[in-house]
């Protein structure tokens, strides 16, 4: 069972990677990306499969947060990663305005791609409950 987890968990990582790739390059659109009411709707879907599948979703979705958390985005994790690597590189801490822009311009991403994904569950739900 460890062995087929960390496989799965590996192939999980592989497709989210490739589709954060996707998205840079632009082969993936941004309109396929769900935020919080399509993992609920995708949530209750999965639960008519068992506990089984519904421990897959929940972990599928932690891979994501995690992976989105490491990214060298200033608010996150990564983020902060990142500004004390550099601060090991040059020796001594960014400059206090430098790092507050940096996580102002972090949040303000972080939000925006929250709008955005809201945005593409209301309109994903109104061309389901209308028969698009």
């Amino acid at each position: 069972a460890c062995v087929v987890g960390v496989q799965k968990t590996m192939g999980m990582l592989h497709s989210i990677l490739a589709t954060l790739r996707g998205l840079s390059s632009g082969r993936v659109s941004g309109s396929q990306l769900g935020g919080p009411i399509t993992i609920l709707r995708t949530t209750y879907r999965v639960t008519d499969y068992g506990l089984g599948m519904m421990l897959f979703w929940l972990g599928f979705i932690s891979l994501n947060l995690a992976v989105l958390n490491v990214l060298p985005i200033p608010f996150l994790a990564g983020g902060h990663v990142f500004f004390l690597m550099m601060e090991a590189i040059k020796g001594s801490p960014a400059d206090r305005r430098i790092l507050e822009w940096a996580h102002y311009t972090g949040l303000f991403l972080i939000l925006a791609l929250l709008v955005y994904v809201t945005k593409n569950d209301v309109v994903n739900l109104i061309g389901d409950l209308f028969g698009r």
